[in-house]
């Protein structure tokens, strides 16, 4: 089991959000610099992803793959300003952006994306 680790006294930027690691216990996405906990997915949610993910990737070309449920960069500001980052169902990005995560720790860009799926529920309805 792992604690919430204790983020900085201040607004976080896109990289000190992705210094935090994994998180537990919760959804958290990043919202001009402040940790903000989304409310667990339902099991008919997730049977919804899961069901789009397998049609979606069967289809795609194969310079492309879906991604379930990761953090999204949204580039709403420079790399040293509070950042924001969401936490779609499921996205499609090109597989060098992947590479790119890997090899520089950090997380996958707006603009790396080509679609981006979100399924509603009443939790995340306003958002």
């Amino acid at each position: 089991m792992s604690v919430l680790p204790q983020p900085p006294d201040r607004l976080l930027t896109i990289r000190e959000y992705t210094d935090l690691g994994e998180i537990e216990h919760g959804r958290y996405e990043l919202q001009g610099g402040r940790l903000v906990m989304s409310p667990s997915p339902t099991p008919d949610h997730m049977i919804a992803i899961a069901q789009l993910y397998t049609l979606l990737a069967q289809q795609l070309p194969s310079a492309f793959v879906a991604v379930p449920d990761v953090d999204v960069d949204l580039q709403l500001a420079p790399a040293t300003q509070p950042g924001w980052s969401r936490r779609p169902d499921l996205l499609v990005v090109r597989r060098d952006a992947l590479q790119r995560v890997r090899t520089q720790c950090g997380m996958l860009r707006a603009a790396e994306t080509t679609v981006v799926i979100e399924v509603v529920s009443p939790g995340s309805q306003r958002n």
